[in-house]
């Protein structure tokens, strides 16, 4: 599919996702979530190829834009090793998939369309088995600061590899509290509350920590492509 194409789509997929909840409600049961699974899987596949679509341009234009005159052009849809975003092309189709940080759909529908329809939040309607969202912590703590200047620094490549490592540390964390949280009830006959989550605090605190970094990451990213985009027109 070519980009335009995704992107039709997924404003599609927007639109209906969106008249579902204005009609039905959003889903809180296992059976709704499991019936509506389909097509929120559908919207991330289809938000991940677009990122795929914009890194892959934005980095061949920085190769490009550093190479010596006197190397080939690379091509904005060729494959390379040194910069292939594998990360940002693997799409997860588990219910429990979290790779993805909450979006709103109603993001890219156009304006004149948007007030029709209330702002929806895939993820808050299929909320992750590792419930932190009841936290009130600021998006970067004190002791950040240090890591905060090192990726504004950064170039779209090197923030890229820091993203690959932080959804790794992600996905290993959130496996740990998992398997913790299905064996507490297993045990206890209930979720953990804050209270129990003593053997695994440092666990929670890390899962926390990887979220915010890259919720920086998304934004500084979000940057660079920006001023690219501004560069180029």
């Amino acid at each position: 599919m070519s980009k335009s194409e995704v992107h039709d789509e997924k404003v599609s997929i927007q639109k209906v996702l969106l008249q579902l909840e204005n009609k039905y409600g959003r889903p809180t049961t296992r059976e709704t979530k499991e019936i509506m699974k389909p097509l929120y899987d559908r919207y991330r596949n289809l938000k991940r190829l677009i990122a795929k679509f914009e890194v892959r341009r934005t980095l061949a234009e920085e190769v490009v834009s550093s190479s010596p005159p006197n190397l080939n052009t690379i091509d904005e849809h060729e494959e390379t090793k040194e910069f292939t975003p594998k990360q940002l092309g693997t799409i997860h189709t588990l219910y429990t998939e979290d790779d993805l940080e909450p979006c709103m759909v109603t993001q890219e529908i156009p304006s004149g369309v948007r007030g029709q329809y209330k702002s929806f939040d895939p993820e808050e309607t299929l909320q992750s088995p590792v419930d932190l969202s009841g936290r009130a912590d600021s998006p970067l703590s004190p002791d950040s600061s240090a890591n905060f200047k090192n990726l504004a620094d950064a170039s779209l490549s090197e923030l890229i590899k820091t993203q690959n490592q932080a959804l790794s540390d992600k996905k290993r964390v959130r496996r740990l509290l998992k398997e913790f949280e299905d064996n507490f009830f297993k045990e206890k006959g209930r979720k953990v509350q804050k209270e129990d989550r003593g053997p695994m605090e440092d666990e929670y605190n890390e899962y926390k920590r990887v979220k915010k970094q890259l919720k920086l990451l998304d934004a500084l990213m979000e940057k660079h492509q920006s001023q690219t985009n501004t560069g180029v027109t």
